[in-house]
């Protein structure tokens, strides 16, 4: 699974967890379809809710609130009932879910991996420690910091193991983990933040686009991944990159000065998010298929709903990430489904319909040469 990016909005700070579970196996989706039904995940009577993660099986994770948006204990989501996770030290914070439907966080500065409704608190030392990522097998990838002596390392959790990465003297952050158990992250160097793979005990500097600094985000199965890089020259520019092996690769942006990957799939299907053009700090949601740069918010289209940024993407290729209503000032997740979908998508809707969420097709959806899926 990906990491947990990740500039993570002030409202993850609302903590409660939101799982919309399809139950689907769909097959994996191409890259020749035509385009993107939206949905707007909605909230239990708040105003904010945030989608950060999917699995393969389509159950999505994130926050969301109810009336007064107060802050609530973990909850999941699935199969529309609400299940609440035991969480005896307080409020916590989830990041990422892999297909088995463990659910890696955080509670009270303490890596935490819920299995059901069972919590399981992963300590490595006396410092808090924060969940980025798990994948598969249940490894679970972050960092500690705090208290302790010496600087922030990069952890992996295997069970009730803690594995600490790279020197003991830099600081260094892990954001996501392969089914390979291949970390990826970022050590801080001399000039800035350097994009590191951790892999067969070997520390790997994946280098930049000519500026200073870069940050590794997300790794698929195939060893490529994605994050960001400062660009070569005096605009301060930071691009969404691609690191498959060679060199680092610029995914470039939607017009504007800087862009963000934050997460890939196992079809090198890409997303983050993009500045519209150098006069605004404006972001929308993007995706990157290894041709085009793709707005994902002109699937939003006839909605009021601006999709700010993608924060995940599956398997089947379908995206999750965040979105904002101007005329409310609400803040909603998101979900984006390839069409024409699978038949069994009607699951999935009757599931979304249970909790009073609602999707809205995106009319006269057509491959072009802007949007080829």
């Amino acid at each position: 699974m990906k990491s947990a990016h990740r500039l993570r909005p002030l409202g993850l700070l609302v903590s409660s967890v939101l799982v919309v579970s399809s139950g689907l196996l769909g097959a994996n989706a191409s890259a020749a379809a035509p385009g993107y039904r939206f949905f707007d995940l909605g909230t239990l009577g708040g105003t904010y809710s945030s989608a950060v993660d999917v699995n393969n099986v389509g159950e999505v994770l994130g926050v969301i609130t109810a009336a007064g948006n107060p802050s609530t204990p973990v909850t999941v989501w699935s199969n529309g009932g609400l299940v609440r996770l035991t969480t005896p030290f307080g409020d916590g914070t989830a990041v990422s879910i892999n297909d088995a439907g463990q659910v890696a966080g955080n509670v009270g500065g303490t890596v935490t991996v819920w299995t059901g409704g069972t919590a399981t608190f992963l300590y490595s030392s006396a410092r808090s420690n924060f969940a980025t990522g798990i994948n598969q097998s249940g490894q679970v990838v972050g960092y500690g910091a705090g208290s302790s002596s010496g600087p922030p390392q990069a952890t992996v959790w295997t069970g009730g193991t803690a594995s600490t990465l790279g020197s003991p003297d830099v600081a260094s952050y892990a954001h996501g983990i392969n089914d390979a158990g291949q970390v990826v992250g970022y050590v801080e160097g001399a000039a800035g933040p350097q994009a590191t793979l951790w892999s067969g005990g070997n520390t790997i500097d994946l280098g930049t686009l000519g500026g200073a600094g870069s940050e590794a985000r997300s790794i698929n199965n195939a060893g490529h991944i994605v994050g960001h890089s400062d660009v070569a020259g005096p605009s301060g520019a930071v691009h969404a990159t691609l690191w498959n092996g060679a060199s680092p690769i610029d995914l470039g942006t939607l017009g504007g000065v800087d862009s963000r990957a934050l997460d890939i799939n196992g079809a090198g299907l890409v997303v983050g998010f993009s500045e519209l053009d150098p006069a605004s700090d404006e972001t929308h949601a993007t995706l990157w298929d290894g041709t085009n740069v793709i707005d994902l918010d002109t699937f939003a289209t006839g909605t009021d709903w601006t999709l700010l940024r993608a924060n995940a993407i599956n398997a089947q290729g379908w995206i999750v990430g965040d979105s904002f209503n101007a005329a409310t000032n609400h803040a909603h997740g998101y979900l984006l489904i390839p069409v024409p979908e699978p038949e069994s998508l009607a699951l999935a809707l009757a599931g979304l319909a249970m909790l009073g969420l609602w999707g809205r097709r995106r009319p006269g959806v057509k491959a072009d040469s802007a949007h080829p899926i």
